[in-house]
């Protein structure tokens, strides 16, 4: 039987940079984030966008090998081409097409549903992005799109430094390593993103340059030899979780969660059941203050959503004996980071 929580509190967004004791922290971001950007982001899951391009046979794959895991998948049929040519086999024609169809999806699915490159942001955009999350040492995202590297790398260039533009990676032309070995404060993608890859055990990032191409071009061609993107789109907390343990970055991202403080906001992101080891994390770590972008007021979508998360999490915060956390509402609609 759930124990009863307290009603969260409505509050202005600026009331939270108005006390140094309730200064926020950390910052995470979901979807609404990018699709306030620009719509073409409310793609959900890949995995729904590619799956009436998939045989039966694929779907299968999928079910059995890695549940909505683009990566695993692609690697598995990747391994078995390799290990067959070892034993010189001659029917191979199948697992070749399947492989080659099921990367042309995914190609098409990141093509449709992003934007081709910085841009198609404006500088306006750029700019009040910036500014929005500046105030934070610590930003967490579950997007995996490019739009947190297009904003950080616009406020580098002109001189428009907001304090988050480490990500533990190390730039080395064309890709940066990870290589952070403590917590660090910056950004963090939670589910990876499409930018991130893996090479010889060993995450590396994409960086934008002119000889390079867009982030997007490099994405495609990367898939096309075989360098998948790092994210994570396996349909529930557990598997996702799963996913996370097995990749260093990732890992890392979801440790350094547990160890946040103080206030942490939330924009655009209604932490659902499917992200519920992320209720965990916020359950367990020293966060004393969650404040949550509510849009719509009481009775909608997002109010009953919340509402719902906000009693999950006190569930988990009761097992670990801490102080509960306190829950803030804002108006999201009065926090745009894009206007």
């Amino acid at each position: 039987m759930k124990r009863s929580v307290s009603e969260p509190r409505y509050i202005e967004y600026e009331e939270l940079f108005g006390s140094k004791d309730w200064r926020p922290d950390s910052l995470l971001l979901g979807n609404g984030f990018s699709i306030g950007a620009n719509p073409n982001f409310g793609y959900g899951n890949l995995y729904e966008a590619v799956r009436s391009e998939l045989t039966e046979p694929q779907l299968a794959l999928f079910q059995n090998v890695g549940d909505f895991n683009f990566e695993q998948v692609l690697r598995s049929l990747d391994t078995t081409l390799a290990t067959l040519e070892c034993y010189k086999a001659k029917n191979t024609t199948q697992i070749f097409g399947d492989r080659d169809s099921i990367r042309l999806a995914l190609i098409n699915a990141v093509r449709s549903s992003h934007i081709a490159d910085a841009a198609a942001l404006s500088e306006v955009q750029k700019l009040k992005c910036a500014e929005f999350l500046k105030p934070y040492r610590r930003v967490f995202t579950t997007n995996y799109d490019f739009l947190l590297y297009w904003v950080l790398l616009f406020a580098k260039e002109q001189s428009r430094g907001t304090g988050l533009l480490h990500d533990g990676f190390f730039s080395k032309d064309p890709a940066g390593s990870f290589a952070a070995l403590e917590p660090f404060d910056g950004i963090r993608y939670l589910r990876g993103a499409l930018h991130l890859f893996v090479r010889g055990g060993f995450e590396f990032k994409r960086t934008y340059a002119p000889m390079n191409g867009s982030l997007l071009s490099q994405v495609e061609t990367g898939m096309m030899n075989g360098e998948y993107p790092l994210f994570v789109s396996e349909s529930t907390a557990d598997k996702k979780r799963r996913h996370i343990r097995q990749s260093h970055y990732l890992e890392e991202c979801y440790t350094n969660l547990h160890s946040c403080r103080g206030t942490m906001v939330v924009f655009g992101n209604r932490l659902a059941d499917n992200d519920d080891h992320i209720r965990r994390a916020i359950a367990r770590s020293s966060v004393t203050r969650l404040c949550v972008g509510l849009l719509g007021g009481e009775g909608s979508p997002d109010d009953v959503a919340l509402r719902h998360s906000i009693l999950e999490i006190q569930e988990h915060r009761w097992a670990t004996n801490k102080p509960q956390i306190e829950f803030l509402f804002y108006d999201s609609s009065k926090a745009d980071p894009w206007a």
